[in-house]
């Protein structure tokens, strides 16, 4: 009797070891399908799934359309000229104005000493003349510094307004194409 518990208690233990090799086999084909399903699952999503775009793919450098304007600026007071027609009608009036003097001098019979006042006259009228020219040529001269400094201040700005835009459109373009990868 011992042998023959000794042979089903062996046969017990086989049958026991081939149910729990069966159940073993079993979760073993159980979870490599649900290893199978999962990966189908994940390659039908990546299949399915929209085309990742880059949203600044399209973006362009505009610094081709910038311009460097500082070659259009000017001095406006670069060619004033001196207005002599005031000038010379002053002096023909003071000419006028000293032969009719003469004239009542002559007619009164005045001595050589009124003769030689009118003569200064005349002179002090001609410098008057040519101070109030040389008066204009030096407002213009300055008009004309002042004009030019204003204009290279124009033209140093409209570079720098130049070089800016380039650079800033340079740096626009950089910055679409790392938000592009970044996003992708």
């Amino acid at each position: 009797m011992a042998a023959i518990a000794a042979v089903v208690g062996g046969v017990a233990k086989a049958v026991g070891g081939a149910v729990q090799a069966g159940q073993a086999h079993k979760a073993m084909r159980s979870a490599r399908n649900a290893k199978n399903e999962a990966k189908y699952k994940m390659e039908q999503a990546i299949n399915d799934r929209r085309d990742i775009t880059n949203p600044y793919a399209g973006v362009t450098d505009l610094s081709g359309l910038a311009s460097d304007l500082s070659s259009q600026i000017s001095n406006p007071f670069n060619n004033l000229t001196v207005s002599t027609a005031a000038a010379e009608m002053q002096a023909e009036e003071s000419d006028i104005a000293l032969a009719n003097t003469l004239d009542t001098l002559e007619q009164t019979g005045a001595s050589a000493g009124g003769a030689t006042a009118l003569a200064m006259a005349a002179l002090k009228s001609k410098k008057d003349v040519a101070t109030s020219i040389s008066e204009q040529e030096a407002a213009n001269s300055i008009k004309r510094a002042e004009g030019e400094q204003e204009a290279q201040r124009k033209q140093v700005e409209a570079k720098q307004k130049y070089q800016d835009t380039l650079i800033d459109q340079g740096q626009r373009v950089q910055d679409s194409e790392i938000a592009g990868e970044i996003f992708q």
